[in-house]
């Protein structure tokens, strides 16, 4: 697929595909447990205002998107997506006189 946008090359290999296949697997897999730790962790005892508990619903979304979990993902990315769009575009920092 990149080879059409640029060119053919030795070092474009698909995404799926290749010796490298079975190494992304397996990372996606361990950061599945991590992630699901630290919503567990996050949710037990919420803060108010925590957009950490988003970010990390996304992270596990991603993780079982890529491992084809569709429907279990769909369900982590909407609710971390509805976290996260709730917050301020920008942290205030102490030099903007915000903090």
């Amino acid at each position: 697929m990149l080879a059409r946008y640029f060119g053919a090359s030795e070092y474009w290999h698909d995404r799926d595909s290749g010796p490298w296949e079975e190494s992304r697997r397996r990372q996606y897999a361990r950061a599945e447990q991590f992630y699901r730790e630290a919503v567990k962790a996050l949710t037990a005892r919420p803060l108010t205002g925590n957009i950490g508990v988003g970010v990390v619903e996304v992270g596990l979304g991603r993780a079982l998107l890529r491992q084809n979990h569709n429907q279990e993902a769909e369900k982590y990315l909407t609710s971390g997506y509805a976290i996260l769009i709730t917050r301020p575009a920008r942290i205030p920092t102490a030099a903007s006189g915000s903090a």
